[in-house]
């Protein structure tokens, strides 16, 4: 015979939804800093001189590379 499994009180499963949900709630608050920071890179990296030069070099159609 196998026992049934116990149920937590009803206070504990409270206690662990309101963990969670909070949780849940700082990691979305750390998504969006973080999607900040990458517009913020992708910004730096798009006004950046090199990356207009390789994407002028690559619109012109010279490749990536001349090593060959």
């Amino acid at each position: 015979m196998t026992q049934e499994p116990k149920l937590p009180n009803l206070e504990t499963v409270k206690q662990t939804s309101a963990k969670m949900k909070e949780i849940c709630n700082r990691a979305d608050a750390e998504i969006l800093v973080l999607d900040s920071l990458i517009a913020q890179l992708d910004e730096q990296i798009h006004s950046s001189p090199l990356y207009r030069y390789r994407l002028k070099r690559t619109k012109d159609g010279e490749g990536t590379s001349s090593l060959n």
